[in-house]
């Protein structure tokens, strides 16, 4: 998915979209994030909202922070993507590196890509941060 399959959509197509994203793992985390990045830069909630905090809260029962931190998710996986072929599936799992330069993003996932070759599963936020402490990216 990209920014701009989705900055034509209406506000009604972008919440659900956020609300019932298509797809699982980073796609739905990538389409759920976009959506409400584009709800916020083309500030489609207005005049109905007094602001996004509001809007999301109001009309789509999720925190502000929770909203910021979708953005946030995929606005990594688009970064990521461009490297990596596995992606974080989770919001949760992309939450550690988010706080990364970008620099440091593409050495803490290039390692948790490394070490989870061949596993069953998607490397989760515990593995992640434990990667980033390993590396020495979790100092100041």
């Amino acid at each position: 998915m990209d920014l701009r399959d989705i900055q034509d959509k209406s506000l009604a197509d972008l919440e659900e979209i956020f609300l019932e994203p298509t797809g699982t793992g980073s796609n739905a985390l990538l389409s759920s994030g976009l959506a409400l990045k584009t709800i916020q830069d083309k500030k489609l909630y207005l005049p109905d909202s007094k602001g996004f905090k509001v809007y999301v809260e109001e009309n789509l029962g999720v925190t502000y922070i929770h909203a910021f931190r979708c953005i946030q998710a995929a606005e990594l996986v688009l970064f990521l993507q461009e490297h990596f072929d596995v992606l974080p599936q989770s919001e949760s799992a992309a939450r550690p590196l988010v706080k990364l330069s970008r620099a440091n993003q593409l050495k803490a996932w290039g390692e948790v890509v490394r070490m989870t070759e061949g596993d069953k599963w998607a490397p989760g936020k515990d593995r992640i941060m434990k990667t980033i402490a390993g590396l020495g990216l979790d100092k100041p």
